[in-house]
């Protein structure tokens, strides 16, 4: 008897869980996909344009914001307390089945540092951020502008991403420099 009250209160949770995704994405402007999962306390700020794909996971305490757009893929996970900004001229694309620890942070600009003249008047240089699929990123990652990361990367905890990598490359340091390539089971 325990065991089916069990099943029927995690059956009700994962519809009340589902509810909350779909009233999320209706309330946010997003369009909503099949088997999306938003944690609570995630925010999207009103110029950011947020698309989703099915089976997408935003961890909790997530905030997208900006005035570009960001795209995430099917089965994609976000981890909890991350943070992406997306500019207009720039704009961030995660690939399909990539994961994240928590504490992600992806930006697709920076200020310009020109000697002489105050940073905050500086314009701002903006370039895309492409992450590709199957990629795994750490806990506390960083990502910069104009960086591309093919399928298959991985970015070890802590480093920051200041160029691109190929694929299967796995990555770490401040900033992140190649580590390794990823290698098949047989091979190891």
């Amino acid at each position: 008897m325990k065991s089916i009250i069990k099943k029927v209160l995690k059956s009700i949770r994962a519809c009340l869980w589902a509810i909350h995704a779909i009233l999320w994405c209706a309330f946010h402007g997003v369009k909503y996909k099949k088997g999306v999962y938003i944690g609570r306390h995630v925010v999207k700020k009103r110029r950011v344009k947020l698309i989703l794909s099915e089976y997408s996971r935003i961890s909790y305490n997530v905030l997208f914001w900006g005035d570009g757009t960001v795209k995430i893929g099917k089965h994609t996970n976000i981890g909890s307390n991350s943070r992406i900004f997306a500019s207009h001229n720039g704009g961030v694309e995660i690939g399909d089945y990539t994961m994240s620890a928590s504490h992600l942070y992806i930006i697709d600009c920076d200020h310009g540092i020109k000697k002489g003249e105050l940073i905050q008047k500086q314009p701002m240089t903006q370039a895309a951020v492409h992450i590709g699929s199957d990629v795994w990123f750490g806990y506390n990652v960083t990502v910069l502008k104009g960086v591309t990361l093919a399928d298959g990367c991985v970015c070890a905890a802590c480093s920051c991403v200041t160029k691109s990598f190929e694929e299967n490359s796995v990555v770490g340091g401040v900033p992140a420099k190649l580590i390794k390539y990823r290698e098949n089971r047989d091979e190891a």
